[in-house]
């Protein structure tokens, strides 16, 4: 009885002890040199194959809330943010939720494959401000002439950013602008 005890401990340990076969360390390896950065905006994913060894990646995003898609363009993927869009409460403190998705690359060779994730946040619409609301509040004595531009950021009491197909400038708040 004993003998049979131990005979199955050994088998049991001798299972456990089981190495990866050259294709898993082959696909781990390639799938933790993907190199990525998830963005708080529009991405592109920069490779379609891992850079250890080469092999080829299958994109993959999960949201369920539909605030990011994955979308090819070209020979590249990219993945496209739509943020919630603006909302506020009586206070007038935004209240529209950030989106959420799960971005995946899964790594095949031979028989094995293996998948890694990343979260992806995607931040909630900006409030935009009409430009007539602007024009309102800064036109008097303004050097800046406001036409047609997006308020892209804006601090309370300091100033505010605008953007149009030229380029942006900040504005600063008359009360507390600096010389």
């Amino acid at each position: 009885m004993l003998f049979v005890f131990l005979a199955l401990t050994v088998l049991f340990f001798a299972a456990c002890d089981k190495k990866p076969s050259a294709d898993e360390k082959m696909v781990e390896e390639a799938l933790n040199s993907i190199a990525i950065i998830i963005e708080r905006k529009t991405f592109k994913i920069p490779r379609n194959t891992t850079i250890k060894h080469n092999l080829e990646i299958v994109w993959e995003l999960e949201c369920e809330d539909g605030t990011a898609k994955l979308e090819k363009r070209g020979e590249f993927w990219y993945v496209v943010m739509t943020p919630t869009p603006y909302e506020e409460n009586e206070e007038g403190e935004q209240i529209n939720d950030w989106g959420y998705a799960k971005l995946k690359a899964t790594v095949s060779k031979g028989k094995y494959s293996k998948t890694r994730e990343w979260d992806v946040d995607v931040p909630p619409g900006d409030k935009i401000i009409p430009i007539s609301e602007i024009k309102t509040e800064y036109q008097n004595n303004d050097p800046v002439e406001l036409t047609d531009v997006l308020v892209v950021h804006r601090i309370e009491g300091q100033g505010f950013l605008v953007q149009d197909e030229t380029g942006a400038i900040y504005i600063y708040d008359r009360g507390n602008a600096t010389t």
